[in-house]
């Protein structure tokens, strides 16, 4: 019964990134390789937060990161993919109701990387959100550890899919 679990998420994984990542992860390339060549300005994930809420422009640019950064953020989100298929995964195993796993299932990844960012340091080091905030820390081109969050992360994967396969294994069928 446990591999049931596991070959779902391994199932799911693939389509879920190339869905969710790698697609739009290549059009966004494009279109900001585009922009950069044409020398519209780009930037950076807090100030387009600051444009959303103040409505006004700004002449700042910050300079596409390579392919490989590039690459290796998208990877990371990725991994944070990995932990909201695996919470939708332990939710199907504890909740019989589809609208329920759905709507818990993206509600507990978002509060989970609240947590994080929100939360003091001692704790947002062991959330998935200390990966997020090193995600975006990154694509404003701050030093921020990756390695360290990443692994966070996927123990809090691990963690999930192993509740998942116990849950799974416990119930009648």
């Amino acid at each position: 019964r446990p591999a049931f679990v596991l070959s779902k998420f391994i199932g799911a994984i693939p389509a879920v990134v190339v869905a969710m990542v790698g697609l739009p992860g290549v059009v966004a390339r494009f279109v900001l390789q585009q922009a950069a060549d044409n020398g519209d300005t780009e930037y950076t994930a807090h100030e387009v937060i600051d444009l959303i809420s103040n409505a006004s422009s700004r002449s700042e640019f910050t300079a596409l990161p390579g392919m490989a950064r590039y690459a290796g953020l998208l990877g990371l989100i990725a991994t944070l993919l990995a932990l909201v298929v695996a919470v939708m995964i332990l939710l199907g195993c504890l909740i019989r109701v589809r609208s329920a796993v759905f709507g818990l299932g993206i509600a507990i990844p978002i509060g989970m990387l609240l947590v994080g960012t929100l939360a003091p340091d001692v704790i947002a080091k062991l959330t998935p959100g200390w990966l997020f905030a090193s995600i975006i820390d990154s694509i404003d081109s701050n030093p921020a550890p990756l390695l360290a969050p990443m692994i966070v992360t996927m123990l809090w994967t691990v963690g999930i899919l192993g509740s998942a396969a116990w849950s799974f294994s416990r119930m009648e069928l």
